[in-house]
């Protein structure tokens, strides 16, 4: 931080030059003026924010801000970032319901602790190798789908149409369309599948050991 400038003007009242602004003492933009702050410590204020204007800026904790509009520097912000993940994982994970592999439904899990998703052939296939994933979430899946009225909607907004356009669409027009869109996906888009972590849903996997003794119960 650099020592403020002080800009003064002639005060009427008191027959004195007072400072109406300050400068910052590096760049000499005029920062900040006692009429931007209220009560007896104004003036105090404008003086701390034109010495903090061109920086260094510190945090609570004694280390440098990225800017002087940041509050807290990176490591506060990293720090708070993973706190506030840590409640909401430790949120979902207590609600989650947990289900065994070999009773879950679906064929597609999310591995969190390694950010990827994984079929049930890998997770076996791993679960053998003695590469047991992480935490184990079901997924929920989503397909392709077009929506006719929002690309009615969309077309009439385009700006292409004169404001009463839409008025002259014949009745049952979205329907149409939009059974043609739906067989139009069945026949083309069946295959674009994508998947999304299902957080309530927790996969508990079987041990290497406890898959070798069903192996054992088979055998015999």
């Amino acid at each position: 931080m650099t020592a403020p400038i002080p800009l003064h003007a002639y005060d009427d009242a008191s027959g004195t030059y007072k400072p109406v602004a300050y400068a910052c003492g590096k760049c000499k933009t005029v920062a900040a003026s006692p009429a931007q702050y209220i009560g007896e410590d104004a003036d105090a204020a404008a003086r701390q924010s034109a010495s903090e204007h061109c920086g260094p800026w510190f945090c609570a904790c004694g280390k440098e801000r990225p800017t002087r509009h940041d509050l807290v520097c990176q490591t506060c912000r990293r720090a708070e970032s993973d706190k506030r993940e840590a409640e909401r994982r430790a949120g979902y994970l207590a609600k989650a319901k947990r289900v065994p592999l070999d009773e879950y439904e679906g064929d597609v899990f999310y591995d969190e602790d390694a950010s990827e998703y994984l079929t049930r052939d890998e997770v076996l296939d791993r679960i053998a190798e003695g590469e047991v994933p992480g935490l184990l979430f079901g997924t929920t899946e989503t397909g392709f789908t077009l929506d006719a009225s929002e690309i009615i909607t969309a077309e009439f907004e385009s700006g292409d149409h004169h404001e009463d356009a839409s008025e002259q669409l014949d009745y049952g027009a979205t329907d149409a369309l939009q059974e043609a869109l739906d067989a139009w996906c069945a026949e083309y888009a069946a295959k674009v599948i994508t998947s999304w972590p299902d957080h309530s849903v927790i996969v508990e996997l079987p041990t290497r050991s406890e898959e070798g003794d069903e192996e054992g119960a088979d055998e015999t």
